[in-house]
């Protein structure tokens, strides 16, 4: 009884640290997302189906994507479990997302992991970035010995070959995993500062190369969020280069028009790292639908909404 009554005031506090509008975003986004567990399909969204003649055709090459972004729902859905602690709203789909990763972890374990997205090489339904993710999140050794046995000096796909833009993102969740379990303090710390070089090679790319600024954001987001696992897990980091990632993304963000997938991906990657900037808070805020949902294009809602409810609760955690 004690415990509970300590971890009430202790919700109850966090709660205080957000504004109120902010608090009933978040409880009209848990609502949202509750109602929805009770479809046959869990998130009955456009993005997580084919449709004949538009969105994504119905072909065999196509239930690989699809299964990859069902996959996604599922690791957002697990990772907010892990910031934000238990939810009555959501245990279904918890429950559901836990059984997807598990199930996912037992067949993956047998298969060799896939490059073909990444540099064109080894086809798998297994592809690196979510071999990683599904490891780290079930916690199969199995799977992290072979990330493991894949790792070169210049990381996981050939430079030479791969996407620019993929090859740091991807391989971001892999020294994430292998943080995670204890790997060499010397091979994590340096293939995190050769992600940061690649970060910074794919940054420097001219408008002309077409490069959009929300992918520059999103990788951004993506080396802020490793680099505040390392400081956590304890390995050494760079303030400085932190503190200039937070600049630049911010600079970014605000070159851009307000988008749900972007600002609130930025908003967590700030606030897991100690700063949400009211500006960029009142613009996650705005756009949020009345029904609770943050939509992208009008019909990707699922992790979109999920991505900026992690958002908001890192805000409260930031203070």
């Amino acid at each position: 009884m004690k415990k509970l009554l300590v971890a009430a005031l202790l919700a109850a506090a966090l709660l205080l640290l957000l504004p109120a509008a902010g608090v009933d975003a978040k409880t009209r986004a848990n609502l949202f997302l509750a109602s929805k567990q009770s479809a046959q399909n869990f998130f009955d969204d456009d993005y997580l189906k084919c449709r004949s003649g538009v969105g994504l055709p119905c072909t065999p090459e196509n239930s690989l994507m699809l299964r990859a972004r069902r996959l996604d729902v599922s690791l957002a859905l697990s990772f907010l479990q892990k910031e934000a602690g238990p939810n009555p709203w959501l245990a279904n789909a918890f429950k559901r997302a836990g059984n997807e990763l598990s199930a996912t972890a037992t067949a993956w374990a047998a298969l060799p992991i896939g490059y073909c997205y990444l540099d064109g090489t080894r086809f798998s339904p297994a592809e690196l970035d979510l071999y990683c993710l599904v490891a780290k999140e079930t916690g199969n050794k199995e799977m992290t010995k072979k990330v493991s046995a894949d790792l070169k000096e210049y990381g996981w796909a050939s430079p030479e070959s791969a996407d620019a833009f993929r090859k740091p993102m991807d391989e971001s969740w892999c020294i994430r995993l292998l943080a995670a379990n204890n790997y060499p303090v010397e091979v994590v710390e340096f293939q995190a500062r050769r992600n940061l070089d690649e970060v910074k090679t794919f940054l420097e790319l001219p408008d002309s190369s077409g490069v959009s600024e929300s992918r520059k954001t999103g990788l951004l987001a993506h080396w802020l969020l490793l680099d505040e696992e390392l400081r956590e897990l304890g390995y050494a980091t760079d303030e400085e280069e932190n503190a200039w990632a937070r600049e630049k993304i911010k600079e970014l963000t605000l070159s851009l028009e307000s988008n749900p997938e972007t600002d609130c991906v930025a908003l967590l990657a700030l606030a897991r790292n100690g700063e949400a900037p009211d500006w960029l808070v009142k613009r996650v805020l705005e756009q949020q639908d009345a029904d609770g949902a943050w939509r992208l294009d009008k019909n990707v809602y699922a992790i979109t909404t999920i991505t900026c409810l992690r958002a908001l609760n890192a805000v409260e955690m930031a203070g």
